[in-house]
């Protein structure tokens, strides 16, 4: 399972690609293909989707930092307030992480014991992934949902 202390490692392969390098240690390289399980079966715990949010936002962060210091002023200034939204996580991370895997990430996290979806969760993309983490955690503990809870995120 995804903890807290994986979050801000990433895997440094020696002689392995940029993106390789950026891949998150905690998850795995290889599952059973999403062409091998139906999709009621493509599930993750809150803790894992909770998890794996939070280290795209921080490799959002990272990647935004560095090009900061590459930026005028001005640039700089215009970069203010951008927030990270769902779009730039599926393009800057889940893809590059699962591209040559044929697995999401709940798969590749629940490669042994593919989980059942007991809740579909939907949510904008362009507003911010912050806030989209933290309405999904407001509304399934309100419902009495814990974070073994499984959920499939569209």
């Amino acid at each position: 399972d995804v903890g807290a202390a994986a979050l801000p490692a990433v895997g440094a392969h020696q002689g392995a690609s940029d993106e390789a390098k950026r891949r998150p240690k905690w998850l795995p390289e290889a599952g059973p293909g999403n062409a091998n399980v139906p999709a009621e079966k493509w599930g993750m715990t809150l803790r894992q989707w909770g998890a794996c949010m939070t280290a795209c936002i921080l490799e959002c962060d990272r990647q935004d930092a560095i090009a900061a210091e590459q930026k005028t002023p001005s640039e700089l200034s215009a970069a203010a307030g951008r927030v990270v939204d769902v779009h730039r996580i599926v393009e800057d991370c889940i893809r590059p992480w699962t591209r040559s895997t044929r697995n999401s990430v709940a798969l590749l996290l629940n490669r042994e014991a593919p989980r059942r979806a007991e809740l579909l969760v939907s949510h904008a993309w362009s507003g911010s992934a912050f806030e989209t983490l933290e309405a999904v955690f407001s509304k399934t503990f309100a419902m009495g949902l814990g974070l073994d809870a499984s959920i499939w995120q569209r």
